[in-house]
């Protein structure tokens, strides 16, 4: 089987926090940073988050497919797929479904894991001109990556930057 191209969408505050807490929704970010998650994660075809991220967008999207990492049930609900299987398992699942490329859209915990497992290539990351403080860091912990910017843009009051990833 073909590999997976897999890629992080991130949200930051210039602080690097991606939420409040756990469960509060994005609705900090911008439309700018709204839009762009619609259409990378809708080119991408199929995306994977956490329960608690899950829970913050409360209903499948249009026209791509969920996985949804959590502990405690592996089953499909229409374009939703729950797996307790982690990242290697996820990586499966939309290879054996044909995917080319996978979307990874958090939480802290996910990214963290993706990134151990040195999976993603890229990293999409909007910063936000809000501070957040005591909030959900975008990783919990140290990782050992490197990045390189390859695009940066300014949408609105958002800057949209591309890196490469290499471990």
């Amino acid at each position: 089987m073909k590999d997976l191209d897999i890629f992080l969408i991130v949200a930051t505050s210039i602080d690097g926090r991606i939420g409040i807490d756990p469960s509060s929704k994005a609705d900090w970010t911008s439309k700018e940073d709204k839009a762009h998650f619609v259409e990378l994660t809708k080119k991408a075809g199929v995306m994977v988050m956490g329960n608690n991220t899950w829970k913050t967008i409360g209903k499948a999207l249009p026209n791509r497919l969920t996985i949804v990492m959590n502990h405690d049930k592996d089953t499909e609900e229409g374009n939703v797929v729950y797996t307790t299987k982690g990242v290697h398992g996820v990586v499966e699942i939309a290879k054996s479904k044909g995917y080319s490329s996978l979307a990874v859209c958090g939480g802290s915990s996910i990214y963290t894991q993706f990134l151990k497992e040195k999976l993603p290539s890229r990293l999409y990351l909007t910063v936000e001109p809000t501070l957040i403080g005591q909030g959900v860091p975008f990783v919990g912990e140290k990782i050992s990556c490197s990045f390189v910017v390859t695009d940066c843009e300014k949408r609105g009051n958002s800057i949209f930057i591309t890196y490469n990833i290499t471990y």
